[in-house]
């Protein structure tokens, strides 16, 4: 997530996987090449954003009296949101909802709307950088079926 290529990226499995466990990686300038015309612009005009993290432990805010659930909400996404802006490169905005497994009240972080193509950072070639395969809602909850809950 961000509005530019990195230099360079590294990859690393904490967990080997028990079978399986391919990673693939593309040459984005080669992507941005292959991809339909249409499908580039349907992307921009979507302005797809992310949810970069979800933090599921806030249910003991609704065990607090009612008058105070909103000011504590309001506390704890202003240090939440400091602490994340001070790592990211781009703004994250912060949005109060109920964690997907088991309804607890979650906080959610979402990027900004990505552009699907940036600027390779050497050569300056358009270059296909964009989360959207393993950031959709399909997929996710075909691995989810899969593998289960994260």
């Amino acid at each position: 997530v961000g509005t530019r290529a990195p230099r360079a990226a590294a990859f690393v499995c904490f967990k080997a996987a028990e079978t399986g466990g391919e990673f693939l990686v593309a040459d984005g300038r080669r992507m941005f090449r292959d991809l339909d015309a249409d499908l580039i612009e349907e992307l921009y005009n979507r302005e797809i954003r992310y949810s970069v993290m979800e933090l599921p432990f806030f249910g003991w805010i609704d065990n607090l009296p009612s008058f105070v659930q909103q000011p504590a909400m309001n506390v704890v996404r202003g240090a939440v949101s400091a602490a994340i802006n001070a790592k990211v490169d781009f703004d994250v905005e912060l949005l109060w909802g109920e964690g997907g497994y088991d309804g607890t009240r979650m906080l959610q972080a979402r990027a900004p709307s990505q552009p699907p193509i940036v600027k390779h950072p050497v050569t300056g070639d358009p270059t296909w950088f964009c989360n959207v395969h393993s950031h959709s809602s399909k997929l996710r909850h075909q691995r989810e079926s899969i593998y289960g809950a994260e």
